[in-house]
């Protein structure tokens, strides 16, 4: 399985990030920028329990922890007010997606299960969280979403705690979560996974077999989300693996596409079929390739004169 952290590009207000988060992940008919609770939740919103007739629908199981009440709405305008209790924290809102391979479907026990290793490796079990689970695509996921502030705890300035998910290191925890769920339950783990089970302990460990992927040799996140939702490496992922580096794949892409284009548009048609942009820079030029953390930039005179 894969637990991914969705990072918030959205420069909007507490207001809007909790109400549009928890409306999107209820209501698959809304827009992220107006709704994520709705879109996870719908329509099953009343009823927390499989509906084999409704299978093919977007939300077949939702829930939620740590609220006062049980309605998705009031629960939107307690997780704001809840939020609003620590002025100093711009954004306290995390929304996470956990995504199975295919024909992999967890039950309602073990996505509760799931749920219970995730907040307990995050350090949020006290956190309030709405959770649900989706079947419109080939592969099952759910959508959680935490709010950071604590509902009673205080900190030294008399505000509500803001909650430090995974001790400040909330990557590793989702990756932990992740090594223990797939233990414990029995699921195919991703290869090269950064930590591992030991059931005789009962422990998370290092992968002591686990190789770091410099970021010069990470795809982009589009690249590699259609490789995960197919189960299998796109074309462009394949062809990158075999190739030494990124330098020689700009290299070998840029040689073939010179020998066949004829035209500005056709050149960087063709250029971002490959993942690379071109654009001119002062008396020179460079090609793009963005990773799956950075935009790594190459000299054009690294694969091609100027009369080129």
């Amino acid at each position: 399985m894969i637990l991914k952290l969705i990072a918030n590009t959205r420069s909007t207000s507490l207001k809007q990030r909790v109400n549009g988060l928890l409306n999107y992940i209820q209501n698959p008919e809304n827009t992220r920028t107006q709704n994520l609770s709705n879109y996870i939740r719908q329509p099953f919103a009343s009823q927390p329990a499989w509906d084999e007739d409704a299978l093919l629908e977007k939300c077949v199981y939702a829930n939620s922890r740590n609220f006062l009440d049980d309605d998705p709405e009031q629960q939107k305008i307690e997780m704001l007010q809840t939020a609003s209790l620590n002025g100093r924290v711009e954004d306290p809102i995390v929304h996470l997606v956990a995504s199975f391979k295919k024909f992999e479907v967890p039950t309602v026990p073990q996505i509760e299960q799931q749920i219970d290793i995730l907040l307990r490796h995050l350090n949020a079990e006290a956190l309030q969280v709405q959770y649900a689970m989706h079947l419109d695509t080939d592969n099952a996921h759910y959508h959680v979403v935490i709010n950071r502030i604590h509902p009673f705890e205080k900190n030294q300035h008399q505000q509500h705690k803001c909650v430090n998910l995974g001790d400040g290191w909330i990557l590793n925890a989702l990756h932990r979560s992740a090594a223990e769920i797939e233990a414990t339950q029995g699921w195919r783990s991703e290869p090269n996974p950064m930590f591992i089970y030991n059931r005789r302990t009962q422990t998370i460990e290092n992968n002591p077999a686990y190789m770091r992927t410099p970021d010069t040799e990470k795809l982009p996140v589009p690249i590699l989300d259609r490789a995960s939702r197919h189960q299998q490496p796109s074309t462009l992922q394949q062809e990158i693996h075999f190739a030494k580096s990124y330098q020689q794949y700009v290299e070998t892409t840029v040689q073939n596409i010179l020998r066949r284009v004829n035209g500005w548009a056709e050149w960087h048609q063709a250029l971002a079929e490959k993942g690379l942009s071109f654009e001119k820079k002062r008396n020179g030029a460079v090609f793009q390739l963005k990773t799956y953390s950075e935009q790594i930039t190459f000299k054009a005179s690294l694969f091609c004169q100027k009369q080129a």
